[in-house]
């Protein structure tokens, strides 16, 4: 069996026959290789994704490393999944935890989870703001050309491009970033 349609079939059975059983991990997992194989595979994973998402929302994201969350959510939205805001309030409710934010890394998992909540017109919370700027050292040593632009388009996106020190640390970022693909 090819391994896409075999997901498609295996994951509901598993969910329905045993709610819970997948780690965080392994939810995390599958959502980002369903989001990854969507092009190639169509609609017929939205059954696969509405039973997904309610894992992620039923358990809170609990036990989910920030990848975990951030991969989540971005592949959830990538997957179509927008309409259930409540969803996201899990997602930025585990992220924003305090011993969360300081796991996220400036390469991605941050400004991806800031790039799902844009595009599924979720506004954050104050303390994923908050968590957010505090981390700024870290994005200003570490970030990516993409995860600063990833970051700005959803600032402006979601109407908080207002926040000067966040905003400039990215503008200072990817400035520092330009010389070296010019060389």
């Amino acid at each position: 069996m090819h391994l896409p349609w075999c997901l498609a079939e295996k994951v509901p059975q598993r969910l329905q026959r045993q709610p819970g059983s997948f780690k965080p991990q392994g939810l995390s997992n599958v959502l980002y290789a369903l989001a990854l194989l969507q092009p190639e595979c169509g609609r017929q994973w939205s059954a696969v994704v509405e039973l997904l998402a309610a894992e992620c929302k039923q358990c809170s994201f609990v036990g989910f490393s920030a990848q975990g969350v951030s991969n989540s959510a971005w592949a959830l939205e990538k997957l179509g999944y927008r309409s259930d805001q409540g969803l996201f309030v899990a997602a930025m409710a585990a992220a924003a935890r305090p011993d969360m934010m300081r796991t996220f890394t400036a390469h991605q998992g941050l400004s991806n989870l800031w790039l799902a909540l844009a595009r599924a017109r979720h506004r954050p919370v104050a303390a994923l703001m908050e968590g957010t700027i505090e981390a700024s050292e870290v994005l200003r040593t570490q970030a990516t050309g993409q995860g600063c632009a990833n970051m700005l388009w959803s600032l402006a996106t979601l109407g908080d491009v207002n926040n000067r020190r966040l905003v400039d640390v990215l503008v200072k970022r990817l400035w520092v970033l330009l010389p070296e693909r010019g060389s």
